[in-house]
């Protein structure tokens, strides 16, 4: 159907056409779709009644300036190279989004796709087909605001989290601790200095001293796992290595934690997020793998820092789990990586183990903090 057809075709009177013509022009005429033929200057030969409904522009008005000249700004330089694309391959249907300035000065978004058929002898045109979807890109960008500032709040949450944690960790230590140590050591002082002659008496006196020792420790291990001291003394390598071999002494499974290549100090947020993955990793071993071996590997780098657990356990699959409420630990992961601006990603088949898979962009440089 050639452009000259279609000025004769809508030039007619209603009653001159067939009824295959009419009700071609029915559909044309009340179409949603924006359809526009366009010269090898990319000047509308046509445009369906549409283009005028959903940009307020004459085909006159329009083609003062042709396509290009109403195109957003922003989007002008990837528009241009599209159209460079279009007429050197002719026959090929290319998408096309970009936005495009209405009559009354807003722009209005339009997707679809373009053609050029101009060595067609039917249509000697550039054919677009396109559709105003200003209102799902507007839903969209609301959307991505709302996600974006969620991400900001959890974030936020998170920092909270473990500021507490290591307040709750150091008053734990610091005042429990001190108290139960001061009390082991006046219940021993009496020990030596009172004559207790019954037997019972001095049994007691040996059953306290044991609980005490034994609230110690476990005070200590409550204060380390809120917050581990040597996170923040040692950095995350060494609290790695020391988390691997607690883990280690307390489930049976062994596990090991490989530093490859330099040591940095990282951003106190970065050493935290890796360390609590970490943390969960282990968990999920401990909880659902049936291991007897994780292997871990940190490596740093001064603008990034890459994380990887690797299991021998019972595995799962990926399809199958997901969205049934047993990849929250996964998920947790994933948007802890997320809110440090970096990804997570896990691979696993039935009866071939998981590995986990981290990596954290460092925006400052960490030359200078190599310890």
């Amino acid at each position: 159907m050639g452009a000259g057809f279609l000025h004769r075709w809508f030039g007619k009177r209603e009653e001159s056409l067939g009824f295959e013509e009419r009700r071609f022009r029915k559909l044309i005429e009340n179409s949603t779709e924006i359809i526009t033929l366009l010269d090898e200057h990319f000047l509308p030969i046509y445009r369906s009644p549409a283009s005028e409904r959903y940009t307020g522009w004459t085909t006159e008005e329009r083609r003062l300036r042709g396509i290009v000249g109403y195109t957003h700004p922003d989007d002008m330089e990837s528009f241009q190279r599209l159209l460079d694309l279009v007429l050197v391959h002719p026959g090929k249907t290319y998408p096309l989004s970009f936005r495009t300035l209405h009559r009354e000065g807003r722009y209005i978004c339009l997707e679809g796709t373009i053609i050029n058929l101009l060595t067609d002898e039917s249509v000697r045109a550039i054919v677009t087909n396109l559709r105003d979807v200003t209102e799902s890109k507007a839903a969209e960008e609301a959307l991505r605001v709302s996600h974006e500032e969620l991400r900001l709040l959890a974030s936020h949450l998170q920092d909270v989290r473990e500021e507490e944690r290591t307040s709750m960790a150091r008053e734990i230590h610091d005042e429990l601790g001190q108290q139960l140590t001061g009390l082991k050591m006046d219940v021993s002082w009496l020990n030596k200095k009172t004559d207790l002659n019954s037997p019972a008496a001095r049994e007691k006196i040996r059953d306290i001293l044991s609980l005490l020792d034994a609230t110690v420790g476990t005070v200590r291990r409550l204060a380390a796992e809120l917050r581990p001291a040597i996170l923040d003394d040692l950095g995350l390598s060494e609290a790695l290595q020391w988390h691997a071999k607690l883990f280690a002494e307390r489930s049976g499974i062994a596990c090991s934690v490989d530093i490859l290549g330099p040591r940095y100090l990282l951003p106190q947020g970065v050493a935290t997020g890796l360390f609590r993955i970490f943390q969960e990793s282990l968990t999920n071993v401990a909880r659902h793998a049936r291991a007897t071996r994780v292997s871990a590997a940190l490596y740093m780098e001064p603008d990034k820092v890459a994380l990887t657990v690797s299991d021998d356990g019972t595995g799962f699959d990926v399809h199958q789990i997901i969205g049934t409420g047993k990849t929250l630990g996964l998920l947790g992961m994933k948007e802890r990586a997320l809110m440090l601006g970096g990804q997570c990603t896990w691979t696993s088949e039935p009866g071939k183990g998981t590995t986990i898979g981290v990596t954290i962009p460092v925006m400052t440089n960490l030359e200078e903090a190599i310890i």
